[in-house]
């Protein structure tokens, strides 16, 4: 568990990095102290990983698998990586307009690898007609984000949103229009708990690598997140 905790912090200070661009939410009344402001972004981010996997397993098992019509896409690899690469690029090129697609290039990527390296994938279980993990992924995703977004509206130290043409229609601090990012987040999430599933299983070092990786995201976010992104 501590592993996929650190794996977790650094997964979600990527998408901090992300809004250092943006300006899409901001920090409020947190604490002076390093120690226990630090502690705080550990336990939050820590925790995004285990929570919507978890939630994803629940909403599974209340939903039981789903049957589509089986579909492929072909050559979805060489076809969704540079398409994830090509939006994140030009989310930071014009942030104004195009700042939704933070939560949309990464699920392109991160599935297009488990796909092509035979992990679990959202498009492997299409190609089977079966649906009931995308769409508990989803589900999980709005669940935890509604979830948050109740708890943080009442908290002291707290996030607040920022969002071009979306400054009105909030239910708690998100604009209405928002929670529609929370069901690609969960997408997005759980395709990156399959990456790293299938690198454990594996026995890849590329694990250790990334609780390396991790660890030094981490160090590198949290002071910047500090600067740009804390209202003091």
């Amino acid at each position: 568990l501590v592993p996929l905790i650190i794996i977790s912090c650094g997964f979600w200070c990527f998408f901090e990095l992300i809004n250092i661009r943006l300006q899409n939410w901001y920090y409020i009344n947190l604490p002076v102290n390093t120690i226990q402001r630090y502690g705080g972004y550990l336990l939050a981010y820590g925790t995004v990983i285990p929570a919507i996997c978890l939630t994803e397993e629940l909403a599974y098992i209340l939903i039981g698998e789903i049957n589509v019509k089986p579909f492929r896409v072909e050559r979805y690899p060489s076809f969704a990586i540079p398409l994830g690469i090509a939006i994140l690029f030009l989310t930071l090129i014009f942030p104004r307009y195009l700042f939704a697609c933070t939560w949309i290039f990464a699920v392109l990527v991160v599935d297009a690898v488990n796909y092509a390296r035979g992990y679990r994938s959202f498009m492997a279980a299409f190609e089977k007609g079966l649906a009931g993990h995308f769409v508990g992924a989803a589900i999980a995703g709005l669940v935890c984000g509604i979830l948050w977004e109740m708890w943080n509206y009442w908290s002291i130290s707290k996030w607040m949103y920022s969002v071009p043409f979306f400054e009105k229609g909030k239910i708690f601090e998100m604009p209405l229009p928002g929670y529609l990012g929370f069901l690609v987040f969960g997408l997005e999430t759980v395709a990156f708990f399959n990456l790293l599933n299938g690198l454990r299983m594996s026995k890849r070092p590329v694990y250790v690598m990334f609780i390396i990786a991790a660890i030094l995201i981490s160090f590198l976010t949290f002071p910047l997140i500090d600067r740009f992104t804390v209202r003091w």
